[in-house]
């Protein structure tokens, strides 16, 4: 048998947003939103060809030009022998690397872009067609394109009979077409495939796909050939049939950007008339949203404390209502857990939508070229953003960790003595004050490619303006691309050597420096002078009183009460998704949990509250972040004193110095 069409899916992330999707794209579930490497696209469409030809590999999305690596797959299949033409489907509003054109210009003998002509809607397609014509790529734009609704998908209950008349006289329906979703091959049609996988249907329909992977080469023309004889599919209870489908122009169903984002306007909540409920009623930012509801007419119904109310007792309140999570706020639920279990009943909005809509808006006027130095500002910097994963070029399911503040050693030396350190500083033998610049670095960058987002890194000591090879690692961190915010912690008693402050004005649009305020330098008289020549950006904090860190001594205290401890914490008070860097290794929060292992070496002791950045495998960083900030308690507080003691409190800094000298 041959294959007259394979319809490969690279992903579900799309340029646009079309009311009628037929790939459902815009209404898909976060955890089903994917994205395959060229790589692993490659390998199955080459295992697929190897047991038979197929005449049209037919690449597709989403939208396929917005896969980081189609050059990479272009490549790849232009050269297997058993496929015949290529198509490429694009809304033609996506820029095309060098690397991508370079790639189609070499393949233009096999392959043919299809554009879809979205009339009626504002898309540019002008750049697009001239990168195509520029290298001599093959094109079709698809004019007065119509799409068919087939976004009603609930439960017909079609007959046996009528399923085979509306296979028949379906135009998705086709004799030896196929898809490939994800690993998974459907066939006859790629609208009953999505449906089958997004509809998550594969374990109630087994007969309807098989899995590229899970296959023996020699066994594939064997599952092609059964999935091929079957007359009809089951999916179609779950589609509209083509006679009874509604005709519709694609560009009159955009909704464009600033529509979409309308739906999470603090307006649009209130104009909605419905009771507004919040479940985690607690943060900085439910106050602020609070504040918004009332200056728009609204009022708060109720609020609810995770701790004393369940997810489940949300289904208690009468249905219809608003309900808005703070999700990232210790509420240890997704949006998604939280409507399961809820039945459904209710609308769902995340507080971080709705204070993130200016921002959303403020970009979108800008074009969405969001640059990170605009990111550090939006809420949305704390959590995994539309925008800016389009600006970045990120894919649904690449990179999607978020932290909102990595604190890095910049070193292990100072100018002071405090008494209550707490980097201990004062007490660490001479082999521990020697700072790895080059693991630094690495381990930073390691970061970087394994995140969405750094919306904070802030550079600290001993004393962090100490550090000779500052003009070197700012370079370095500067030209990370997702990283928002730069901030050296000094205690201001020390100017810095003539290289380091060029390096700070150099990069003074991105860098700021946080003065300590230790009563001995309430003014810092002679850094400041330096940095208001230069314009270096600065703020100096108020003097404060420290705690007391603890000693080694090991408390032997239960999980229940390290949990209590850790949640109301004086000095572990951070926003979430706030990590600090010390020695190669990351550990969650309090600044005390890592000079602690650090200074006496319990990394052994203590051994699920880090992790090894520099030899720990890419592919498992991002959950291994996670697991880390989902423990909800560090076995290093076994080590410190009762943070909510009366004893634990310090005499301002300035009390307790001992001056070293430089």
């Amino acid at each position: 048998m041959e294959i007259k069409k394979l319809v490969v899916k690279t992903g579900t992330q799309c340029t646009l947003k079309c009311e009628k999707c037929g790939e459902f794209n815009p209404f898909i579930k976060n955890h089903l939103k994917f994205s395959l490497t060229a790589e692993h696209l490659s390998k199955q469409v080459e295992k697929i060809q190897n047991a038979l030809k197929i005449e049209v590999l037919h690449i597709a999305g989403g939208e396929a030009f917005m896969h980081k690596d189609l050059d990479r797959l272009i490549e790849a299949v232009s050269v297997m022998p058993n496929i015949g033409r290529i198509e490429v489907v694009s809304n033609g509003t996506c820029k095309v690397s060098d690397s991508l054109a370079s790639a189609l210009h070499k393949a233009r003998e096999k392959v043919l872009v299809l554009i879809s002509d979205y009339s009626g809607a504002s898309v540019n397609q002008t750049e697009f067609i001239g990168a195509l014509d520029k290298e001599a790529v093959k094109y079709k734009v698809m004019k007065d394109m119509k799409w068919l609704d087939k976004t009603d998908i609930s439960y017909k209950g079609f007959s046996d009979d009528k399923l085979l008349e509306i296979a028949e006289k379906c135009s998705g329906f086709r004799d030896r077409h196929f898809s490939l979703i994800n690993g998974i091959v459907t066939a006859h049609c790629p609208t009953s495939g999505s449906l089958l996988f997004f509809k998550e249907y594969c374990d109630k329909f087994p007969d309807m796909w098989f899995s590229v992977d899970d296959t023996a080469e020699e066994q594939l023309e064997e599952s092609f050939v059964r999935l091929n004889e079957k007359g009809s599919t089951p999916m179609c209870n779950y589609c509209v049939s083509n006679a009874e489908a509604e005709e519709t122009v694609a560009g009159k169903q955009i909704m464009s950007s600033k529509e979409w984002a309308e739906q999470f306007s603090v307006k649009t909540l209130v104009s909605a008339g419905k009771p507004i409920y919040i479940y985690g009623n607690y943060s900085k930012h439910i106050d602020k949203l609070k504040k918004w509801v009332g200056e728009h007419g609204g009022e708060i119904a109720g609020c609810f404390d995770p701790e004393k109310v369940s997810v489940d007792d949300l289904k208690e309140l009468p249905a219809g209502v608003i309900i808005v999570c703070d999700v990232l706020r210790q509420v240890p639920f997704t949006i998604e857990e939280i409507a399961e279990r809820s039945g459904d009943k209710h609308i769902l909005f995340d507080v971080y939508d709705l204070l993130s809509y200016p921002h959303y808006i403020k970009c979108l006027a800008e074009n969405s070229t969001v640059t990170n130095v605009t990111c550090r500002f939006c809420y949305a910097s704390r959590r995994s953003c539309g925008i800016r994963r389009n600006a970045m070029g990120l894919m649904p399911g690449e990179k999607t960790k978020v932290i909102s503040h990595i604190a890095m050693k910049n070193g292990h030396q100072c100018n002071l003595k405090c008494k209550y350190c707490c980097e201990f500083v004062p007490y660490l033998p001479p082999e521990k004050k020697q700072f790895k610049n080059e693991e630094a670095i690495k381990s930073l960058q390691k970061l970087s490619n394994n995140v969405e987002f750094i919306s904070l890194l802030s550079l600290s000591g001993g004393e962090a303006l100490f550090n000779p090879e500052i003009p070197r690692l700012l370079d370095v961190y500067t030209a990370l691309p997702n990283i928002g915010d730069i901030y050296f912690l000094t205690n201001g008693t020390y100017v810095p050597k003539s290289e380091t402050l060029d390096a700070l004005e150099k990069h003074s649009d991105r860098v700021r420096i946080i003065i300590n305020g230790y009563d001995i330098n309430n003014d810092a008289e002679s850094m400041v002078p330096q940095l208001d020549k230069r314009k270096i950006p600065y703020v100096i904090r108020p003097a404060e009183g420290w705690y007391q860190p603890g000693d080694p001594v090991f408390h032997n205290k239960s999980v229940d009460e390290l949990k209590h401890l850790y949640r109301y914490c004086r000095i572990n008070n951070r926003t979430d998704n706030y990590y600090l860097y010390v020695d190669g290794k990351i550990s969650l929060r309090c600044g005390y949990v890592s000079a602690q292992l650090y200074a006496y070496d319990m990394w052994d002791k203590c051994p699920t509250d880090w992790i090894d950045i520099l030899n720990i495998d890419e592919k498992d960083f991002p959950a291994a972040l996670t697991t880390l900030e989902e423990k909800m308690y560090c076995d290093t507080c076994n080590y410190c004193i009762v943070p909510d003691g009366e004893d634990v409190y310090t005499p301002p800094a300035g009390d307790q110095l001992q001056y070293a000298g430089t």
